[in-house]
């Protein structure tokens, strides 16, 4: 279309009578080359002054060919004089305007191959992308026998962290969308560009989507292999965006849009499924990265976090591996909790205050559905974060408050107590137990919890005692002694 018009204007000019210019041959000639000339310089000046120059490896191809092919064509004005120089007016009139669009031309595909989106979109493009994983499947399986033949322990004499180098090899193929996205992300950060960080975090997700969606995938070996390759490349976009920005703007659009696809993700119940829960674990880090300059970003991390737990309790997911969906679902309080664990040590009470929060809501959602993996790991996390701040000395941030950091964590302890008279008589006995351990833990002194009923319905008392509350550990000839009564005693031990 863009052509047509500069065709048009090469046909009318031949209307006018040639012979008159043939005095003229020399200039037609002259003005064929030079508007070649700037052409291809001025294309290529293009990818010089481009911010995203360290992407291109090489001058593309189409950039070649419509060169040389603009160069071919100025160059018939000066063939034609060899043949009959009584015809070069009509072929430069024809010619001229061809070289003119070429020059628009020129400019536009040097504009797209140094634009960054436009190479994401080429690559990640459904058939390139189908090829990509094809040679990823192939250089995997290579790679994987190639790793058989170097094993040299027996099964039985190697860790059980030892899970084989096949499934820890990062390989950088070419055309790798993946790794074209980490560049264009460290670029963009470095070069203030706001637009294409997004587009390119959009496009990410797009093309996760698109993966696990392939019969490739969800059939091949080699699928844990590319769930590694790209949960690395989120892990590196969220480092790049926490260690090459303090700009919160950035940070805030990171979080949006993966907190957004996560969100969709919980919809269909897949929230914790490897991909995701790996994400997941990225955006804690960089949440506890960003915690000092960005309190807002990281409280989102947090909120987010007890979203995706609480759609996981209200859906009530009926599946066969229903039992492993709530398994995973509870590490979300866990996270939020190593979130707290960051702020105490930045002695930041305020976002603190904000986790007992987080966790508290999410503990009492949990012992309404008596969800029995987030309730506890809500206890375990209030607990946790409670020790940890008495241990450091952290105050209640709020001045009009006499209360204790320690005691905030007491009182969301009590919100989820509150709800368990709800439950069946076999829950209630099942949670006075966890709850006992939970408030004798935090207080490091054995403390009980008895039931009684106050108008007609079940209420709690409590019963202090100056014991020190200590839990024993043993395994096989090792022992030791956990005594939760020295407050410097900071150790994490699972609760039930």
């Amino acid at each position: 279309m863009l052509l047509l018009p500069f065709l048009l204007i090469g046909i009318a000019a031949n209307k006018i009578d040639a012979n008159s210019l043939k005095q003229y041959n020399t200039s037609f000639i002259s003005i064929a080359l030079t508007i070649a000339t700037f052409s291809i310089s001025f294309s290529f000046l293009q990818y010089q002054f481009s911010p995203y120059k360290a992407l291109l490896k090489s001058i593309s191809k189409r950039q070649f060919l419509f060169s040389f092919l603009t160069i071919l064509i100025a160059l018939i004005p000066l063939v034609t004089l060899f043949i009959d120089t009584n015809i070069v007016p009509s072929v430069s009139l024809f010619v001229i305007p061809i070289l003119a669009y070429l020059f628009i031309l020129l400019l536009i595909i040097s504009n797209e191959e140094s634009n960054p989106v436009y190479l994401l979109n080429r690559t990640s493009r459904k058939r390139n992308y189908r090829f990509y994983m094809k040679h990823f499947k192939d250089e995997f399986a290579k790679y994987t026998q190639l790793q058989k033949e170097l094993s040299f322990s027996k099964v039985d004499e190697q860790p059980v962290h030892d899970f084989g180098d096949e499934k820890f090899q990062l390989t950088h193929f070419k055309n790798d969308p993946y790794i074209l996205v980490n560049n264009i992300i460290d670029i963009s950060l470095k070069n203030s560009d706001l637009e294409t960080f997004e587009k390119v975090i959009y496009k990410f997700f797009e093309l996760l989507e698109n993966s696990t969606s392939l019969e490739e995938y969800k059939n091949s070996d080699f699928k844990f292999r590319l769930q590694n390759h790209i949960n690395t490349c989120f892990t590196r976009i969220a480092y790049s965006a926490s260690s090459l920005t303090e700009n919160k703007i950035y940070h805030n659009r990171l979080l949006d849009i993966s907190g957004t696809y996560l969100k969709r993700q919980a919809l269909i119940q897949e929230q914790v499924n490897p991909v995701n829960l790996e994400i997941v674990q990225a955006l804690t880090s960089f949440a506890t990265d960003i915690l000092k300059t960005n309190a807002n970003g990281s409280l989102y991390v947090t909120s987010l976090f007890r979203q995706l737990a609480q759609k996981g309790i209200y859906d009530n997911v009926d599946k066969s591996d229903s039992r492993m969906f709530d398994h995973y679902l509870s590490s979300f309080a866990s996270l939020i909790k190593v979130i707290g664990q960051e702020a105490i040590k930045i002695k930041d009470s305020d976002f603190l205050y904000r986790c007992l929060e987080e966790l508290g809501h999410l503990g009492c959602t949990a012992i309404k559905s008596n969800h029995y993996p987030v309730g506890i790991e809500c206890l375990q996390s209030l607990v946790q974060l409670g020790r940890g701040a008495r241990a450091n000395g952290l105050k209640c941030f709020w001045r009009h408050c006499m209360l204790e950091t320690i005691d905030h964590a007491d009182e969301r302890l009590w919100w989820m107590l509150s709800w368990v008279p709800h439950l069946d008589e076999k829950s209630v006995d099942q949670w006075i137990e966890s709850f006992t351990t939970a408030y004798s833990r935090l207080h490091g002194f054995k403390k009980q919890i008895l039931k009684e009923q106050i108008d007609n319905r079940t209420g709690f008392r409590f019963v202090e005692t100056k014991e020190p509350y200590i839990e024993a550990f043993s395994k096989e000839h090792y022992f030791r002694n956990v005594d939760y009564s020295d407050f410097n005693e900071t150790k994490e031990f699972k609760l039930y």
